[in-house]
């Protein structure tokens, strides 16, 4: 560890924004009182204790659960409201509320000019149209898991969606639910690839680590599955926390497996 730096209020999230200038980096910091500490990178590898700048998320006190960085720009969830912020700004270029009262965000995305949305307690992702401002489409992740593994008896609450993925560049998206259940779905169509069960409990984090030579996948989650096929009375699951690393073309042969299938369902139709 070259640095420690402590906060008054519990930490949620954290995004780097990099910087080729010298000294310009910056470490966006979201906290459990809706706002956001901005510390100089540069600042932090000193031993000294650094005060960091605040951001505050107007007219909101919710917890920030999101920090999510494209090109110069800065997008904050807090409450029920996505912020847009500038690298040099404090306060923001535009707000969109996109949440209720009663169901804040909790986590979301950025894909071709919209926002997949996913409040509190919720099976569903809402995609928004920033020019619009306005509601396009809706994922109900229970039909699509209820659908794909041909079981009707699912538990929506199983299907609340924890996280979220966009491959940076392929237009496919990785959701993730409560249930360990985790969604490959086409970007452009919203048409689901493939449903895999590898946990039993809450699928909570998916990361793309993009090696030049082999680009993998990371999920974390609890209570892995070692073997999905079997019959339930037959499967072995493995408590505790479990981060499975999965092949990045995956969404590719979750592709061609589906368009065999099809293939398959002609001939017998």
């Amino acid at each position: 560890t070259q640095s420690t730096w402590a906060l008054k209020v519990y930490l949620l999230n954290i995004a780097h924004i990099h910087s080729d200038t010298p000294n310009t980096a910056l470490v966006y910091v979201g906290m459990a009182d809706g706002k956001i500490a901005v510390y100089p990178t540069s600042m932090l590898l000193e031993e000294d204790p650094v005060e960091p700048s605040y951001i505050e998320c107007v007219s909101e006190s919710d917890p920030i659960t999101q920090i999510i960085v494209r090109g110069d720009k800065v997008w904050v969830s807090c409450g029920r409201s996505i912020y847009l912020y500038n690298f040099d700004g404090s306060e923001p270029e535009a707000r969109y509320e996109v949440g209720t009262a009663k169901q804040v965000i909790t986590t979301f995305t950025i894909n071709s000019g919209c926002l997949w949305v996913v409040k509190r307690s919720s099976s569903e992702i809402k995609i928004y149209d920033i020019a619009r401002e306005e509601f396009r489409h809706t994922i109900k992740c229970h039909d699509e898991i209820s659908a794909a593994l041909k079981d009707q008896r699912i538990r929506n609450d199983y299907c609340h969606v924890k996280s979220l993925f966009h491959h940076p560049y392929k237009p496919i998206t990785w959701i993730g639910c409560r249930g360990g259940y985790l969604i490959i779905i086409d970007t452009n169509t919203r048409i689901t690839l493939h449903v895999i069960h590898r946990y039993s409990d809450v699928l909570r984090c998916i990361h793309l680590v993009n090696d030049r030579q082999f680009p993998y996948i990371l999920t974390g989650g609890k209570s892995f599955i070692s073997r999905p096929s079997a019959a339930k009375e037959h499967q072995q699951v493995c408590k505790g926390s479990h981060v499975l690393m999965w092949d990045g073309d995956l969404s590719k042969y979750a592709r061609e497996l589906r368009e065999i299938q099809r293939r398959r369902n002609e001939i017998i139709n």
